[in-house]
């Protein structure tokens, strides 16, 4: 089910409504952008890792998700500053 394409939409959509929730609900500044990108990004590297791993192992769940995260999180991170800059756009 988590395979390609219909991986990476599952996790967009996946950040997308965590991303939502959080600006909602905490009222943190959220980039839902960044959220996006780095979803998509992690998504692809920890489906691609299927092609070396056993797909649907238990080794490729923790190894695939670590490598996903590992490309994911400095590209959400490098993009959140868009939320701050959001918000001084509005607030001026």
């Amino acid at each position: 089910m988590a395979t390609g394409v219909s991986g990476i939409a599952i996790g967009l959509i996946t950040s997308t409504v965590f991303a939502l929730l959080l600006r909602t609900k905490a009222c943190w500044p959220i980039s839902i952008v960044a959220s996006r990108i780095g979803a998509m990004v992690a998504c692809f590297f920890a489906i691609s890792t299927a092609e070396i791993l056993p797909p649907g192992s238990v080794q490729w769940m923790f190894k695939g998700g670590l490598y996903g995260a590992a490309f994911g999180v400095p590209v959400a991170g490098i993009l959140s500053p868009l939320a701050l800059i959001a918000i001084r756009i509005n607030k001026s």
